[in-house]
């Protein structure tokens, strides 16, 4: 596995985790750490063993190996509610016949009622959602709700929050602004936090770092653009975005990882020809035919008093990436 570092101080150090079902390893000795104040989010394609590693680490699943430290603490062999971590999934999970301010404040039974009602008071500024402590879920907009879960999550001041898929079921109108106050709500608090996604832009635009999972590994883990600029392999790199795979013309047994914006067209008499083209907005993306066989995607700028090139029109394609590109086995 290609990784960063592992952060110092950590909030969370998973180490060889292993979650085996049916005789498959599901989750397949993963390691990482996760700092203080850092959101890690992992992300990969349904089935590869993202939400049970999230599972795993907060004890709702068994694991066969490895270790899972908090703060320092190894908790591998303790129960979930014995962990101090903050759950938030897809579906909310809000007791329905709870009001808003009880539902925050189930965890809280440390505290007095004056301390348990400034604590919901707090959270609920936290959340951007002062006002609603007496209603009901129901009377909650989804993206209320799942503010409402980090809220509750958030209560007991746990070591780390675990969101599984947070903004999934959201409307996608709703999703942006409410993804923007969960993540400003953890930053907040300087919570360390673990996101699971499937959606890579999702993914590229809220972590610290990028973790990509396939068949129960971690194949990478990194800061958002080292992933995406410098995969350590051809999934990697295909999965998190278009990527096209150029000849190395310095070595046979090397390929050039090239994204639509690190190529331009030329329109030539060359063998190249344009397969197919999509509107984008700002650009058009060209699916161009090489003379090899081999198909590229190109962008190119789709503005005001731009003649764009139909499909059949013959063209040469060119690297303008204003960079290296980064190089994987062929």
């Amino acid at each position: 596995m290609s990784a960063t570092p592992h952060p110092c101080n950590a909030a969370l150090s998973v180490s060889d985790a292993t979650r085996r079902i049916t005789g498959r390893d599901v989750v397949d000795r993963v390691s990482f750490d996760v700092a203080d104040g850092e959101l890690v989010v992992i992300v990969g394609p349904s089935g590869c063993g993202k939400s049970s590693l999230l599972r795993a680490i907060a004890g709702l699943d068994p694991m066969v190996a490895g270790r899972v430290v908090l703060d320092g603490r190894d908790v591998t062999a303790l129960p979930p509610e014995k962990r101090r971590i903050g759950l938030v999934f897809q579906d909310h999970a809000l007791f329905p016949h709870r009001r808003v301010d009880q539902n925050i404040a189930f965890g809280l039974t440390n505290l007095d009622r004056a301390a348990r009602a400034r604590r919901v008071d707090e959270l609920l500024e936290l959340v951007r959602l002062p006002g609603v402590a007496k209603r009901y879920p129901h009377e909650l907009s989804g993206g209320e709700q799942q503010r409402i879960a980090l809220a509750r999550a958030l209560a007991p001041n746990p070591a780390v929050v675990l969101l599984d898929e947070p903004f999934a079921s959201l409307d996608p109108s709703l999703r942006d602004d409410v993804r923007t106050d969960v993540v400003e709500a953890l930053r907040l608090r300087n919570a360390a936090a673990v996101l699971v996604t499937h959606d890579r832009e999702e993914a590229l635009a809220l972590g610290d770092r990028v973790a990509v999972m396939s068949n129960g590994k971690m194949l990478q883990i990194d800061q958002p653009d080292e992933v995406y600029e410098r995969p350590s392999d051809r999934f990697v790199a295909t999965f998190l975005g278009e990527a096209s795979f150029l000849p190395d013309p310095d070595r046979s047994d090397r390929v050039m990882v090239a994204r639509p914006h690190d190529l331009t067209l030329v329109a030539t008499s060359g063998d190249d020809r344009v397969a197919a083209r999509r509107y984008l907005g700002a650009t058009w993306r060209y699916t161009v035919r090489r003379a090899d066989g081999t198909d590229v995607d190109v962008d190119q700028s789709g503005g005001p008093g731009t003649t764009p090139l139909n499909v059949g029109d013959a063209c040469t394609v060119m690297i303008d990436a204003g960079h290296p590109l980064h190089r994987l086995p062929a």
